[in-house]
């Protein structure tokens, strides 16, 4: 695959730079129409002498996706030399969109965009969809060095540059406070902790949406109630009962009337069915 073809070699400096590796160990290299003379030798399958310009140096080969060729200089320097096959492609920029297409498509990657614009991109197994536990973060091509990223909607907390946990992110409101909440799951659940919101919150018992109640201590979710709503039978009083389960009463559940802990008494909620609230809750 070496010989007898002109390879191209991609720089920085925007020359039209081409290697022609001849089969008596000859090195053709031309430069802007220059021709430079060297040689090559073939140690093995992996590693290769060249010599021009009184250099001599020893370079790992490597053929990647067949139209590629990169020589890596025996050393701890990472320089390579990377070259494609002037017979299939028409110029760089093909080149290196064919290089692009096939590394996102080998390596399954998924770009994300981060809360403060930053591009990272996601190394998937091969044929997953969603990202998961174990994949690896690249950033500015190089594997992250982050414990932790965030998109809009989640926060991934990564080791040495792989995914090891994912959590999401909930907005809410609490009257006019906008809460974010860093949740286990996409439904707030608890020891869920708040982020960010608008204002402080305090500590408490906070309606977030029409029919869900939280208890809030030092911004972390510590109940969780759902909101069943009942109108008194005689009065017409509308109650909110906090409960712990989702579909019935028990004792302990809270019961607010506009906004405050209902007044001790026993109230008639239907004309069968009587409540006792004592210290705004069922008895």
């Amino acid at each position: 695959m070496l010989l007898n073809k002109f390879w191209i070699r991609i720089n920085e400096n925007n020359l039209t730079e081409k290697w022609y590796f001849k089969e008596n160990g000859e090195l053709i290299i031309s430069i802007d129409g220059n021709i430079i003379d060297g040689r090559y030798e073939l140690l093995d399958e992996s590693n290769l002498i060249l010599e021009y310009e009184k250099n001599r140096i020893l370079l790992n080969h490597n053929f990647i996706y067949k139209d590629l060729l990169l020589l890596k200089k025996d050393s701890n320097e990472s320089e390579f030399y990377a070259f494609y096959d002037s017979t299939k492609f028409i110029n760089s920029s093909q080149f290196l969109k064919f290089i692009e297409t096939s590394r996102k498509r080998d390596l399954n990657i998924k770009k994300i965009i981060l809360s403060d614009n930053t591009e990272a991109e996601i190394v998937r197994e091969p044929n997953q969809d969603n990202i998961s536990l174990g994949n690896s973060v690249i950033i500015n091509q190089k594997l992250t060095a982050f414990n932790l990223i965030e998109t809009d909607n989640n926060i991934y907390e990564l080791q040495n540059g792989v995914i090891n946990n994912i959590l999401y992110k909930g907005n809410y409101k609490i009257n006019d406070n906008n809460i974010t909440v860093k949740q286990k799951w996409r439904t707030i659940d608890l020891n869920d902790e708040i982020i960010y919101s608008s204002i402080p919150v305090k500590n408490g018992k906070h309606k977030i949406n029409y029919n869900l109640g939280l208890e809030i201590v030092e911004n972390r979710i510590r109940s969780k109630y759902h909101i069943r709503f009942c109108e008194t039978f005689y009065h017409k009083r509308k109650l909110e009962i906090w409960c712990r389960n989702s579909t019935l009463f028990s004792y302990g559940n809270y019961v607010f009337e506009n906004g405050k802990s209902l007044k001790d008494g026993k109230y008639w909620i239907s004309l069968v069915r009587r409540i006792k609230v004592e210290n705004g809750k069922l008895k």
